[in-house]
């Protein structure tokens, strides 16, 4: 498969051998992939024929000049008809390849567009793809192309295309017609042509460069419509006015978006004319003249205030051009913008007496209009002002807002009904007009509301001091009402046609009360309910709008007060319920009976407990006198401290007094210095803080009617909804859970801490009758803090502070249906870490994190483990003195 070329008296050989070529040798059965190449082997069989005596040194010698792949983007396309179509028959005539030239591998034949740059003597390599044809037949095309992968080119920020051709003057001919092709797809592209000809083409050097503006080629477009796809035309080079190029644009391509270049040769005889063999050579296709212009934002703002709240305006005014670029933005938007708004707002009731009453308005205007540089879509910039408005998006929007309230009423009927409420509506309208749309939509919305808080006591005293509260604590009421209409027009074949009417029109009302009728008792009801006033629903002769949705929820909590045992343990109770319903047009069908709605409720109860385990454990060994002489009382010091000298102190290696001993003079070792060491642990124990959490939800769908108190409530799963069928008792869907969660901690020592926790949730689901499980479950949890290091003897001279974590956790979660484990994970992490100062005020913290994970998924097991080390160094510091800049007129 080797193509030899002799150069320099035959002293040198080039081999060419083509990739599709090579023989494959795989003993093992695995074909070599090419993109994983590793090694490189050289070997020679015919040393007589290969080597080459050199007279000078005596002996022979084998020289390798340069071994390298060569390649390109460039693929082809094929043999086309002067229409495109691929022609697929077996027998036609024409072949053609391509390949690449350059300085280097063709230095007598190949002569560069331009001087390769000289360095020490020596050019620097220049290349060219050539494409190489024989028996190009009439009415014949050869075609090949450079794809861009993802999103294509963006030739939009430049003004020039270049590129060089190269041909024969040979086989100059006027029927031998190049191209190329800037194009979104095959159906798609730019096309510029000419022949290869003297009027094109140098016959000295063979070479044909051309430059043409990029805004030639694009507006053609403008003469596009609805039913010409294909536009023809001719662009003026710049450099040479005495090229003409023919070009065409076909259907709709887009210069933001350029994926292919397509280049090729057509034999355009109309009298049967066969080249029978032919090479043009190609060079640099690039974009120049970067558009580098000045792109400008302007903004203007003012405010008024008068009378220092009486009233106030303000306003702004924005423009933007097209060239304008944000920060990390690589081009302008391509649109002019410019937008104002004015504002302005007061109080009526600086104005008109209004008795107490205030009265704030509103008001706000804005108006934008976009002014677009290129055509829609497209690529085309517009250079006519009349045309550039035509085609402008304008957007006017208005609004005014008001409310009322009043204060500080002396009147009771005023101070416990108007005082007590707030009103608010408000009005606005939003204009959109573009080429091919009008939209004109207002929006109206009022709100009122009512809330009410009662401070005083208002009690009862019962037996033991006990009071009972006869009076709510806070009652809240709100009503919201919204209206929206919509009119648009659509520009349908020349005109704008009237689309159908929007209206819209919603109630939503909410409302919450909270009473605790003992100081450990406290409860809380919400509600809410939403109507859609566009279907009709009468309530004695009152059109309030159809119900669509509802809800609501309880909360209470209790807290015993501490009697008896239960103070031990410190117990804290919540349960929390909760009911909605759906009954819109997504749940309720042509056909259905008028209460047909999904409903659903949830039930949460969580019990909190603190039970301090080192109180107890101090207690019981402080009886006993297992305790450290200074410590017999059981009870922690403030803080949380230990008296010195305990275990694992930092520094510890003298004890910290002398009653601390472990041995006393004339007596023997203490028998019961375990047991106190112990006990001086146990009494350090945190509390146990303890949290159970049961969870359950379950759901109706499609139901006739509203289920019973008893399923809104949450205090059962029956909807309680009598059917032909019998009672809907058992829910479309249900999930229950267990959740319990434990943690503590200890103080081992006045410079060590430990801290463990433990996680539990259990959960079973069904939908459908298809049951589910799921366990997660994290122990042990634990966590160890030790400070102080830098007491120790080798640290001292070395560090300021220094403090030692460690985490050590474990984590196993199953799920699957019911009796069955489909899905199986365990992980593992042990993470340890030091933070340190050093005595020169650096800053560190040394980290390594460890994790393992293995996940068994229906016996697919699959493992994963991971490492990570980290080491910060930080350090602050401040310059000294500043230093002094003159500046003229203002000294230094």
């Amino acid at each position: 498969g080797f193509t030899e070329e002799f150069h320099k008296n035959d002293s040198w050989r080039l081999y060419r051998v083509k990739m599709n070529d090579v023989v494959i040798v795989a003993p093992g059965g695995n074909e070599p992939r090419l993109d994983e190449i590793r090694h490189v082997r050289i070997w020679i069989d015919d040393v007589e024929a290969v080597f080459q005596e050199d007279e000078a040194v005596g002996r022979r010698r084998f020289q390798i000049a340069e071994m390298k792949v060569v390649g390109n983007r460039w693929e082809l396309d094929g043999v086309r008809d002067l229409a495109d179509t691929l022609i697929t028959d077996e027998n036609v005539a024409t072949d053609f390849a391509i390949g690449g030239i350059s300085t280097k591998t063709d230095p007598g034949r190949y002569n560069p567009p331009i001087v390769p740059r000289e360095e020490n003597g020596v050019f620097e390599k220049e290349q060219s793809m050539f494409m190489k044809y024989d028996s190009l037949t009439a009415g014949t095309q050869t075609r090949i192309f450079k794809q861009f992968i993802g999103r294509g080119l963006d030739l939009t920020s430049y003004r020039d295309l270049n590129f060089w051709v190269h041909a024969n003057p040979d086989e100059f001919h006027s029927d031998l017609e190049y191209y190329l092709r800037l194009a979104f797809d095959e159906n798609n592209f730019y096309e510029i042509r000419f022949p290869i000809t003297d009027t094109f083409f140098d016959r000295a050097t063979g070479w044909s460069y051309t430059l043409i503006n990029i805004e030639d080629l694009t507006s053609l477009k403008i003469a596009q419509s609805d039913t010409v796809y294909e536009v023809t035309g001719t662009i003026r080079d710049q450099v040479d006015k005495n090229k003409v190029y023919d070009v065409r644009v076909v259907r709709r391509p887009n210069l933001f978006d350029v994926r292919f270049l397509y280049v090729g040769l057509r034999n355009v005889s109309e009298t049967g004319q066969v080249f029978e063999d032919g090479e043009i050579w190609i060079n640099d296709i690039y974009a120049g003249g970067v558009r580098r212009d000045l792109g400008f934002a302007e903004r203007v703002s003012a405010s008024v205030n008068i009378g220092g709240g009486v009233m106030s305006f303000g306003g702004s005014w924005r423009k933007t051009d097209a060239d304008f670029r944000g920060l990390r933005a690589r081009r302008g938007s391509g649109n002019v913008s410019e937008s104002y708004t004015l504002n302005g707002k007061t109080r009526l009731e600086h104005f008109i007496p209004l008795f107490g009453f205030s009265v704030p308005v509103s008001a706000n205007y804005s108006r934008s209009k976009v002014s677009p540089r290129f055509t829609p879509n497209g690529d085309t910039q517009i250079d006519d002002p009349v045309m550039r408005d035509s085609l402008r998006t304008e957007n006017v929007s208005r609004s005014i807002s008001t409310s009322l309230g009043k204060k500080r009423s002396q009147n009771p009927l005023f101070k416990y009904t108007i005082d007590k409420m707030t009103t608010s509506f408000s009005l606005s309208e939003r204009m959109n007009r573009s080429p091919s749309s009008r939209d004109t939509s207002r929006t109206m919305t009022g709100a009122l509301g009512y809330q009410i808080n009662w401070s005083k006591p208002r009690e009862i005293k019962l037996i033991r001091g006990a009071k009972f509260r006869y009076w709510l604590n806070a009652l809240n009421f709100n009503v919201n009402a919204s209206r929206k209409t919509a009119t648009s027009y659509r520009f349908i074949n020349g005109q704008f046609v009237k689309q159908p009417f929007f209206y819209d029109a919603d109630l939503k009302m909410n409302g919450s009360a909270n009473y605790s009728p003992f100081r450990s008792l406290t409860s809380s009801f919400q509600g809410s309910m939403s109507r859609d006033l566009n279907r009709p629903y009468y309530f004695h002769g009152i059109d309030i709008g159809r119900e669509i949705a509802r809800g609501h929820g309880l909360q209470v909590s209790y807290k015993p007060p501490p009697l008896f045992i239960i103070g031990a343990f410190s117990p804290d109770l919540h349960l929390n319920t909760g009911y909605s319903e759906n009954s819109g047009p997504s749940v309720v069908r042509p056909g259905d009976p008028a209460g047909t709605r999904n409903a659903s409720n949830q039930r949460s109860a969580a019990l909190k407990m603190r039970f301090d385990v080192g109180k107890y454990f101090g207690r019981l060994f402080g009886v006993f006198g297992w305790l450290d002489e200074d410590d017999q009382t059981g009870q922690r010091p403030a803080g949380g401290a230990r008296p010195r000298g305990g275990v694992g102190s930092a520094g510890g290696e003298q004890p910290a007094a002398e009653e601390d001993s472990t041995t006393t003079p004339g007596k023997g070792a203490d028998p019961m210095l375990a047991v106190r060491k112990a006990g001086n642990i146990l009494k350090n124990i945190r509390k146990v803080n303890i949290n159970l959490q049961q969870r359950f939800n379950s759901g109706y769908t499609r139901i006739p009617i509203r289920p019973s108190w008893q399923y809104q409530m949450g205090l059962t799963e029956s909807s309680g909804v009598i059917t032909r069928d019998g009672i809907l008792d058992k829910p479309d869907r249900t999930s229950t859970s267990l959740s319990v969660n434990l943690d503590t901690g200890v103080e081992l020592s006045d410079n060590i801490d430990v801290s463990t926790r433990f996680m539990a949730t259990f959960t079973n689901s069904a939908t459908l009758g298809a049951e589910a499980e799921t366990k997660s479950m994290s122990f042990p949890d634990i966590s160890l803090k030790w400070s102080g290091i830098e007491k120790f003897g080798l640290f001292r001279p070395i560090f300021k502070s220094a403090t030692a974590n460690v985490t050590y956790k474990k984590e196993k979660n199953e799920s699957g249906r019911k009796g069955d484990v489909d899905t199986k994970r365990e992980s593992l992490t042990l993470t340890p870490s030091m933070t340190f100062m050093f005595k020169n005020g650096i800053n560190s913290t040394l980290s390594v994190s460890y994790r393992n994970d293995l996940s068994d998924n229906r016996g697919s097991i699959v493992e994963n483990t991971n490492w990570n080390i980290a080491l910060d160094l930080k350090k602050d510091f401040r310059g000294g003195s500043g230093f002094k800049i003159p500046i003229p007129f203002l000294g230094k």
